[in-house]
């Protein structure tokens, strides 16, 4: 039996009529607009909720027996109609199959082809923010995880800080905090473990780059982003009185590099957490230095004044 003839067979006649109730009792439709979903068959013959939103595609079990599938929809390369079995969404290195009808294929085919993509708009249902380019898109991705990766490890940080320096007990006023301050709680511990002394330095090192990335501007260069950023210096009283900037390259290697780090550093602050609320002194944590080369260490020096 072809997938087209199990469709029939399981009763799914109205494959985008079925669709919306089907997500709409799953709670899969979700926030983002949805231009379509139709209820078929996966490629193993299981059934399956297939949605096309404003810039996301989601395929979902409808037994719920694995995680939903969602991901944009400009990875797709190509949407063909595969007679007898359905739509076929192919994108680079992957492919899904959604089993319907060839005329409800057909249909979503087009859907996909002529509908624009909407990104997310504001609660007010202010339009979406206005597009610059790919170049910005991509640096925009790139600033946009490191950040909420520097985020995910800062708080695993924080949590090694407030439980290595007593065995067993929270301290409170080392968690929450960032940057310098969270460094030096660190340091504190890393007086007698060699493991948080070598967390504390690595993520003094990539703070500051960090802190540099998100609080500067970039001047453009041949109508986009230049690779220098340009953070404003807080002026003491003796300073000039014109502004002051701390400048330093952050190309897209860089921060690339720089969310690497971020990344080794959640994961071995991880580990250590764990082995903490083990039981473990912090003197006896077992070394889980993740990281290597560029995404050790920065590879210049503190950006400075100029």
């Amino acid at each position: 039996m072809n997938v087209e003839d199990a469709v029939v067979a399981s009763e799914f006649v109205d494959h985008l009529s079925e669709g919306r109730r089907m997500a709409d009792r799953l709670g899969l439709a979700g926030r983002d607009f949805v231009f379509a979903a139709s209820l078929g068959l996966d490629e193993h013959g299981h059934g399956q909720v297939l949605i096309v939103g404003g810039d996301r595609v989601l395929l979902a079990p409808v037994d719920g027996s694995s995680g939903a599938l969602e991901f944009p929809r400009a990875v797709l390369r190509s949407v063909e109609v595969d007679a007898g079995r359905g739509l076929l969404l192919r994108a680079p290195g992957q492919r899904w199959m959604h089993g319907l009808s060839d005329t409800d294929a057909a249909f979503l085919q087009e859907l996909f082809i002529e509908t624009p993509l909407i990104p997310p708009r504001g609660r007010d249902g202010r339009s979406c923010i206005p597009e610059q380019g790919w170049h910005h898109e991509q640096l925009a991705r790139l600033v946009g995880m490191t950040v909420m990766q520097a985020a995910e490890a800062e708080h695993v940080l924080g949590l090694v800080a407030a439980y290595g320096k007593k065995e067993m007990v929270f301290d409170r006023g080392a968690f929450g905090v960032s940057g310098n301050q969270l460094a030096d709680g660190l340091d504190l511990i890393g007086k007698r473990s060699r493991v948080v002394a070598d967390m504390a330095e690595r993520y003094r090192a990539w703070a500051d780059r960090r802190n540099q990335l998100v609080h500067s501007i970039r001047p453009m260069e041949d109508g986009r982003p230049g690779p220098k950023t340009h953070r404003p210096v807080l002026l003491k009283k003796s300073a000039s009185k014109q502004p002051q900037y701390a400048i330093e390259t952050q190309d897209l290697p860089d921060i690339v590099d720089m969310w690497y780090a971020f990344y080794s550093l959640y994961h071995d602050a991880w580990r250590a957490f764990l082995s903490l609320i083990s039981g473990m002194d912090a003197e006896g944590l077992p070394p889980s230095n993740s990281a290597s080369g560029s995404a050790r260490m920065p590879a210049h020096p503190n950006p400075g004044g100029h």
